[in-house]
């Protein structure tokens, strides 16, 4: 049976509510209707203790205010367009600066700020959520309707689908911004992670962090991660990619080998492992490098940077502006879709 628990109201009133996914190891997620948040993931460590992995907030209080994007559905657009337009069949489209002259995350008027309709599925363990992007939100053309399911297996594995549809041609680019602590969300640091990336290359930025169409390879520099790495040891290096983004902050250039890992990352204190599997051509790996302490997470403990990991599966940031990159436009009336796993285990 999946749960419904009341997660408080919102500033106008509204009651916003967690639905609870179970399987027979322990695990749990906890998904909000406000923002199709990832609230908690109770994963199980070698010893079989459960721990919530991911950081958010008590109540939904703390989303409504969420600029860092804790745990919720990004879209129409995640991550960054450079000058805060594209232009799509002849016609420029304008949209928020919000993240200097660039837009991030498509603005301020958030996907992660809306509530979505729940329906639960418990023959698959899972639940789906449902809204209406209108046309002309945060800028982009079409109305668009989008499906996200969380789905949790037997086998310890999260599935986050995705699947949308528009009236017009338009970008899409949509992700889930959880960040993860292998250790617990309250770990409060991320050295005795490891993370590995299958990528030979990441996207060259501007000083901005915005995609400029062109590549770097991670070869012989800090950012080489097709290895099990213990990133935290070259994330202060003197490399410009790192400079400039605080630490990681870069979409890398997928490999996908059929049934292998699309990133991965361990950590050795709790044994805990994580592996990520994906679609699309592109992740970003980003250590919480812009989290603030006013930002006060779940238990009261402030969100301080470098204390999580996220994975944010997707095409290449300014696809829209690059034609050379994947395509990312969504033709009128055609269906999207895209799955990312997150399986867990243990390390020895």
């Amino acid at each position: 049976m999946i749960e419904r628990r009341s997660f408080g109201q919102t500033r106008d009133g509204q009651e916003a509510f967690l639905y609870v996914l179970k399987n027979k190891n322990g695990m749990e997620a906890h998904i909000l209707d406000y923002g199709a948040a990832l609230v908690r993931l109770f994963v199980p460590d070698r010893e079989g203790k459960l721990d919530d992995i991911v950081l958010g907030y008590d109540s939904v209080s703390g989303y409504e205010v969420n600029e860092s994007s804790q745990g919720v559905v990004v879209g129409r657009v995640a991550n960054r367009i450079r000058g805060a337009q594209f232009t799509l069949n002849g016609r420029i489209y304008s949209l928020d600066k919000n993240d200097g002259e660039n837009t991030l995350h498509s603005g301020y008027d958030r996907y992660g700020f809306h509530f979505y309709r729940v329906y639960r599925d418990e023959d698959e363990n899972a639940v789906t959520l449902k809204r209406i992007s209108p046309h002309m939100e945060q800028g982009f053309p079409g109305n668009l309707n989008l499906a996200v399911t969380y789905k949790l297996t037997e086998e310890n594995e999260l599935v986050i689908s995705y699947e949308a549809r528009s009236d017009r041609d338009t970008p899409i680019n949509v992700t889930n911004h959880s960040y993860f602590n292998l250790r617990g969300f309250d770990a409060q640091k991320l050295q005795t992670h490891q993370a590995m990336i299958r990528s030979s290359f990441i996207t060259e930025t501007g000083t901005d962090c915005v995609p400029t169409g062109n590549f770097i390879s991670v070869e012989g520099t800090p950012m080489d991660l097709r290895q099990m790495t213990p990133f935290m040891d070259q994330i202060d290096a003197d490399f410009e990619p790192l400079i400039i983004g605080h630490g990681f902050d870069h979409n890398y250039v997928l490999e996908q080998e059929e049934g292998k890992p699309d990133a991965a990352a361990i950590e050795t204190v709790s044994g805990r492992k994580m592996e990520v599997f994906t679609d699309l051509p592109g992740i970003q790996f980003y250590t919480a490098n812009w989290l603030s302490e006013d930002e006060i997470g779940k238990g009261g403990i402030p969100h301080k940077p470098r204390t999580a990991i996220c994975f944010e599966t997707q095409f290449f940031p300014n696809s829209c502006n690059i034609p050379s990159f994947p395509n990312s436009i969504l033709p009128e009336g055609e269906k999207f879709r895209s799955e990312t796993r997150f399986r867990f285990s243990v390390i020895e």
